[in-house]
């Protein structure tokens, strides 16, 4: 591979309302909500890695992963300056690749 995978960071779900999806999960199921807060870019740059995108995104699709659209350059944030994409695999299940 012509890239690396440095750390995951998290799992997640893409919902469509950040006030009634975290309720299911806190109230419903008893999980425990940590955080909503902004992040530390510091913080996100050593936990975010997939150091080659457009590698990643070329190796993923090898193994029936596609990107959705094309690596776009986040402009504002934590990860300002990093690329972000998401891929989806034959499942529907979606993954996203941050680096540089």
């Amino acid at each position: 591979m012509t890239f690396r995978v440095l750390s995951a960071n998290h799992t997640s779900f893409t919902v469509s309302s950040l006030d009634r999806t975290p309720r299911f999960f806190t109230e419903c199921l008893a999980f425990q909500l940590v955080s909503r807060a902004p992040r530390d870019p510091r913080v996100i740059q050593k936990i975010t890695g997939v150091d080659d995108v457009d590698a990643a995104v070329a190796a993923s699709a090898r193994y029936g992963v596609a990107a959705i659209n094309p690596p776009v350059v986040i402009d504002q944030g934590p990860n300002k300056g990093k690329k972000v994409v998401y891929l989806r695999d034959a499942d529907g299940v979606t993954l996203e690749y941050i680096g540089n």
